[in-house]
């Protein structure tokens, strides 16, 4: 009987040691983010327009080619000087405007095209789907444009 009520009252102890909240030692702050706005920088046109079926632009040694194939297929390639970064197939005809934003490290390459937004990070030679901004319905972007807010620690 002395073993199972130790037994019991060992359980229960460990029990309660575990539903109690730790005791911090020193005092944690909530890190707040500061929110920064940065305008687009346009690509230029290189070759093609609106009415061609092929177009090319470049801004900051990236070159974008838009190459509208049949049955509606259009293929973006984005490279750089050193490699092709990503091969990008969507059913669309219409040619999209690309922008380029360039905040402290990050490179974002946005195409507005169809009244739609995509967006790519561009790190270490690849571009990635980027999926941590947020666009806005404003005039601007109705005007194809658009308002890009990184958030970042406020240091």
């Amino acid at each position: 009987m002395k073993r199972i009520c130790f037994r019991l009252a060992i359980i229960l102890f460990a029990c309660w040691s575990c539903n109690s909240e730790p005791e911090l030692e020193h005092e944690t702050k909530m890190v707040e983010r500061g929110r920064k706005t940065v305008h687009p920088q346009h690509f230029k046109l290189q070759s093609g327009g609106p009415q061609d079926s092929a177009a090319v632009y470049t801004a900051a040694n990236i070159v974008i080619k838009v190459e509208n194939g049949e049955d509606s297929m259009q293929t973006i390639t984005i490279s750089n000087p050193q490699k092709r970064l990503i091969n990008y197939i969507r059913k669309i005809d219409t040619l999209p405007s690309p922008y380029l934003y360039i905040y402290d490290n990050d490179t974002i390459l946005g195409l507005y095209a169809a009244g739609k937004f995509t967006a790519y990070k561009i790190e270490k030679s690849k571009a990635l789907l980027f999926d941590h901004f947020f666009t806005h319905k404003v005039p601007e972007l109705q005007a194809r444009d658009s308002v890009l807010e990184f958030l970042h620690p406020a240091k």
